[in-house]
């Protein structure tokens, strides 16, 4: 199996890596929503002390292999865990290599929103956010939409674009979702309960998302005949805090990853992401013209050859 590289953020590199479920060399950025903390209910300032302790793991792994990442705020949730110590978790992301972006203000549901209600939304996520960026010497320039919904029809879309660029943002693409969020409840329920089946999950949670890199990889060489930059989504929560540690001691390479640990490192090859990413999209309408099939059979097991995609099952 080839090696997977992890262009930027790498809180998967080592989940690939150890599956060895990979079919060739890769390009794939990662990038992690709902700061300050992916919570699987709402949160209070009770929440506190699991919150720093989940961003704690996380960073530390990162900080010390040296791997830039962005994390996406969720300014309401900084808010509810308490504003001094919300604040506090995000100086954390944006001490040294890394950044933060907008992930709104509550996280709502942008298709029933206004497009006045939705540019609020976005000013109001900035509130510690920017701030926050700027005493680290740095800009915020990507937004990431909840739930990657862009306005339920081409008015409100093209309205929520014209705000983006008169806010100065860029569009954080995500082109690859491993539905951490699933088997992150599961696991959440099994940790309370002290249930020794929580370390079956954090194996089958890794081996879906092998799985999931395969299928898109699959599919892109299905319709595109190659496969273009990928970017993944995961979640600022407790089973991603879990894996990473023990994961990345098992990749032993950081080496790639500091050759992209400059400043702008993460912005630079997200644009040459979306870049390639809207050519694809003009690309994959041009095989739909030549009428290229796309089978999606209903389920595929881990290591099945055929573009179906894999089945949550946590």
């Amino acid at each position: 199996m080839g090696n997977l590289k992890f262009a930027c953020i790498s809180l998967s590199f080592c989940l690939f890596w150890w599956t060895g479920a990979l079919a060739q060399n890769r390009t794939v950025a990662v990038t992690v929503d709902d700061l300050p903390y992916a919570s699987v209910q709402a949160v209070s300032s009770s929440d506190a002390a699991v919150a720093i302790e989940i961003n704690r793991k996380i960073l530390s792994a990162l900080k010390r292999h040296h791997v830039p990442v962005t994390g996406f705020v969720i300014q309401k949730r900084v808010e509810e865990l308490g504003l001094a110590a919300g604040t506090k978790m995000l100086r954390g992301w944006t001490n040294g290599e890394f950044d933060l972006g907008n992930h709104t203000y509550s996280h709502p549901d942008i298709n029933q929103l206004s497009p006045e209600q939705i540019e609020d939304e976005i000013i109001r996520g900035e509130t510690s956010l920017v701030p926050l960026m700027k005493q680290a010497g740095k800009k915020t320039d990507f937004f990431r939409f909840p739930m990657n919904h862009t306005g339920d029809t081409p008015q409100k879309h093209e309205q929520v674009a014209a705000i983006l660029t008169r806010h100065g943002y860029r569009l954080a693409t995500c082109t690859i979702d491993n539905s951490d969020y699933i088997f992150n409840a599961a696991y959440v329920r099994m940790i309370a309960a002290h249930d020794a089946s929580a370390q079956r999950l954090r194996m089958e949670y890794l081996s879906y998302t092998s799985a999931e890199i395969d299928y898109y990889a699959r599919l892109n060489q299905q319709v595109l005949g190659y496969e273009p930059p990928a970017v993944m989504l995961l979640h600022d929560n407790q089973l991603n805090a879990d894996v990473i540690e023990h994961l990345y001691d098992l990749a032993g390479s950081p080496r790639w990853m500091r050759r992209h640990a400059g400043p702008g490192g993460l912005y630079d090859e997200l644009q040459r992401i979306v870049q390639r990413l809207r050519q694809q999209v003009g690309e994959v309408q041009a095989a739909q013209l030549r009428h290229i099939p796309l089978d999606k059979p209903p389920a595929v097991r881990t290591g099945d050859a055929s573009t179906s995609r894999p089945a949550v099952s946590p």
